[in-house]
């Protein structure tokens, strides 16, 4: 059985604005938009404070050609738990609390500002 509802969600292609119902061809599409994206926030990155509603900010960024909900509804219970691969998603509404230990353990760490680069 659940196998049968990973399979499901493998297959499941999200409401999006591009109107692409087909997986393969939206993942191809979604991939260039974000990809612009990316280019633009790395030439013109979003000013924050490293936190939550940053993240939030950048993914709204990133998403904005895709997803009406690409930060507004960040936190909304869509279905559960979204796949892609062998990945499960946190679920939007463990998102807040997660997202509070994730970035409270990042703080302790001086947000890895002392860490060693991985190219050494």
């Amino acid at each position: 059985m659940s196998n049968d509802i990973h399979r499901i969600f493998e297959e499941l292609v999200l409401n999006n604005k591009l109107g692409i119902k087909d997986k393969v061809v939206f993942e191809e599409e979604s991939r260039k938009h974000t990809l612009i994206r990316a280019i633009e926030l790395n030439a013109n990155p979003i000013q924050g404070n490293f936190d939550y509603q940053h993240l939030k900010d950048i993914h709204k960024y990133i998403f904005q050609d895709i997803f009406t909900w690409a930060k507004d509804r960040f936190e909304l219970k869509l279905f559960g738990f979204m796949y892609k691969g062998d990945s499960a998603f946190c679920a939007g509404e463990f998102i807040p609390n997660e997202a509070k230990r994730i970035f409270e353990n990042l703080e302790k760490q001086n947000y890895l500002k002392d860490s060693k680069s991985l190219d050494s």
